[in-house]
């Protein structure tokens, strides 16, 4: 079987304000591999349209999936998509590492909304 193991980045639209935070995105991450980092542009926004991060992955096809995520009782439908791939070299990430070392800060957010899987 054919893997497409490696980083990929990730756009994430739909996410309401006051939802907006490096817990869910790491949520989210989770539903289709590993979270490894934000961009600085999401870290730090100037517009909540959408929102960046990079993963590793093995998922064998492009990801692009609508995913349910609950806040405070309220549903909302984001979209996930694949932007590209990214070289493996970056930050010493190799195919071979599952469990990349990189430590990224924790906003202090915690159960803001509830994350439920992708459709397949």
């Amino acid at each position: 079987m054919r893997t497409r193991k490696g980083l990929y980045e990730l756009s994430i639209s739909g996410l309401p304000i006051h939802a907006w935070s490096e817990t869910i995105f790491k949520n989210l991450a989770d539903l289709c591999g590993s979270f490894i980092q934000l961009d600085v542009g999401t870290r730090k926004p100037t517009s909540f349209k959408r929102g960046r991060m990079l993963i590793i992955t093995d998922f064998l096809h492009q990801i692009d999936e609508m995913v349910n995520l609950n806040v405070e009782g309220r549903m909302f439908q984001l979209r996930v998509c694949e932007i590209e791939s990214v070289p493996m070299r970056i930050q010493g990430y190799a195919c071979e590492n599952d469990s990349p070392s990189s430590e990224s800060e924790d906003d202090g957010a915690s159960n803001v909304g509830n994350v439920t899987e992708p459709r397949q």
